[in-house]
């Protein structure tokens, strides 16, 4: 794999030595945007190690510590939701270009959690959460870890981006609640069972979303209920696969509901629960 800066090309070799630099030795002469440029196109890479344990996180590094001007990191965050990354052959349900589009999501939440983010114009933070909301939409390839390659978990990625959007009061309620019903279309396709704590990350959005005044707990009352009387197919194994998934999601929900002492949402939860225990009781 192959990056270009101007009329240079880095070898796998070069990189690994920039991320020592950025990383291990805290070279701060290698905080700079020529280095998110030269990093960029290697979150790409279907090396687990170089793209998880090393691009990752020297990437997370420059971008918190380097001394950016805001328009420096609107135009990564406009590379980031390009067509070249965030959309990159997007489409079939098992393809390398996952672990480009959901790494961008990544680098994506990094750039929200840095303090320029807090200065950022409305327009460029609701254009983030639109592009979001579309790309999530279209993303059929939804698996965790893959085996030989690292983490694609690009449900949960995405999930970071929208915890950091709400908690930056990005979106509107109908927005949260749009992306919500999303969600709950892509736990009970069926075509994985999420077993990597997808479900852990969708709900820090979630209670987020309750925390900064988006929605009330009556609204998140209504999404869990939806989330219940989902209908589910008796075929197996999507149908199984799917109603594990929104069983799963719901529990881990009402036990966070109850630890929070939201006796509202924990008694939805549990019914939306019994709700969907009862239709799948069908199958057997």
């Amino acid at each position: 794999m192959e990056s270009k800066t101007s009329e240079h090309t880095d070898t796998e070799t070069e990189i690994r030595t920039l991320c020592d630099r950025v990383h291990n030795k805290h070279d701060r002469t290698a905080w700079t945007m020529a280095t998110v440029r030269r990093l960029l196109p290697w979150i790409a890479s279907t090396d687990g190690e170089l793209r998880d344990s090393l691009v990752y996180v020297s990437l997370c590094d420059v971008l918190e510590m380097g001394n950016f001007q805001r328009n420096d990191l609107e135009w990564v965050l406009d590379e980031l939701i390009s067509d070249r990354y965030l959309f990159r052959g997007i489409g079939p349900p098992e393809s390398d270009d996952v672990f480009c589009r959901s790494f961008s999501l990544l680098i994506v939440d990094a750039i929200l959690g840095t303090r320029a983010a807090h200065h950022m114009s409305t327009q460029t933070l609701q254009q983030v959460w639109d592009v979001y909301r579309d790309y999530v939409i279209r993303e059929n390839d939804l698996r965790g870890y893959v085996k030989g390659k690292g983490w694609a978990h690009s449900l949960a990625h995405g999930a970071d981006v929208a915890y950091s959007l709400i908690t930056l009061n990005t979106p509107s309620k109908a927005d949260v609640l749009q992306l919500f019903d999303i969600w709950r279309v892509k736990l009970s396709d069926g075509a994985y069972v999420f077993i990597d704590e997808e479900g852990e990350r969708l709900l820090r959005a979630v209670f987020a979303a309750l925390d900064v005044g988006i929605l009330d707990e009556d609204d998140l009352c209504q999404v869990a209920a939806s989330y219940g009387s989902t209908p589910v197919s008796n075929d197996y194994p999507l149908g199984q696969h799917a109603g594990e998934n929104l069983k799963n999601f719901l529990m881990c929900w009402h036990i966070h509901a109850d630890e929070r002492r939201l006796d509202q949402l924990s008694t939805a939860t549990y019914e939306a629960l019994q709700t969907l225990k009862r239709q799948r009781s069908k199958w057997y």
